[in-house]
C-alpha cells in the first residue's frame, strides 16, 4: 500500500489545457457575474478567470459540483457518485436560481453522464441562452484547449439563490457558502 501512495507522488502531473484565452476573450461577460464552466480540469478555468479578471469579480460554478458530486471519476457505477439533477427543468431551475449569465461548455462530453448530457440538451434548445460561439485552443500547442462552447443568456436573470451548498463526499457532510461572500458583483 506505501508503495502505490509513493508511485503517486512520482507520476508526473498532466499539463492541462489553457482556458486563458477564452477567458481572456470573454472577461467583459464573466466580468461581475456568475457563470458556470463544464468540462474537464474545470480548475484550469477558474484560474484563467481569477487572473484574468480577479478572484472578486465573478464567480465561477463548476457543473461538477451543482449538477452532480462524486470524490473520483464521475461514474454512475461509482458508489461515490450522486446526480442532483435528474431532468432539464431541473438544470434550466439551477442556472435560474444562480442566475447565470454564461454557460462555457467543453463540446466533448468526456464523462457521458446524465447530468453533463442534460446540460447539453438544455442550452441546445433553451430559450434562454444562445450559444455565440465556439473557441478552440491552438492545437499546435500542447497546453491547447479543446473546443468549448460559449452559451450566453439572452435576458438578466435574477439570482434567487442566498447560499451555495456544495456536497463533500469523501466525509458525507456539505458545507454551506453565503454566494456574496464569495465575490463582489459589479452592478451595471
Amino acid at each position: 500500500m506505501v508503495g502505490a501512495g509513493v508511485m503517486g507522488f512520482v507520476q508526473r502531473v498532466p499539463i492541462g489545457p489553457d482556458y486563458g484565452p477564452i477567458a481572456g476573450v470573454y472577461s467583459s461577460r464573466i466580468y461581475g457575474n456568475i457563470v458556470m464552466f463544464s468540462g474537464r480540469r474545470d480548475a484550469g478555468f477558474i484560474l484563467a478567470v481569477r487572473q484574468l479578471v480577479g478572484p472578486q469579480k465573478a464567480i465561477v460554478l463548476r457543473s461538477s459540483k451543482m449538477l452532480y458530486y462524486c470524490a473520483n471519476y464521475p461514474q454512475s457505477h461509482n458508489a461515490d457518485y450522486h446526480e442532483l439533477v435528474s431532468d432539464m427543468s431541473d438544470v434550466e431551475k439551477v442556472l435560474d436560481d444562480y442566475g447565470v449569465s454564461a454557460v462555457f461548455v467543453v463540446r466533448e462530453d468526456m464523462y457521458g453522464i446524465r447530468p453533463e448530457k442534460l446540460l447539453r440538451a438544455y442550452l441546445g434548445q433553451s430559450s434562454k441562452y444562445v450559444r455565440i460561439s465556439t473557441v478552440a485552443g491552438d492545437s499546435s500547442r500542447r497546453t491547447a484547449c479543446p473546443p468549448v462552447d460559449v452559451y450566453v443568456r439572452l435576458k438578466p436573470a435574477t439570482r434567487t439563490a442566498k447560499y451555495l451548498e456544495l456536497m463533500i463526499p469523501m466525509v458525507g457532510s456539505s458545507i454551506k457558502i453565503d454566494i456574496d461572500s464569495l465575490g463582489r458583483r459589479s452592478e451595471p
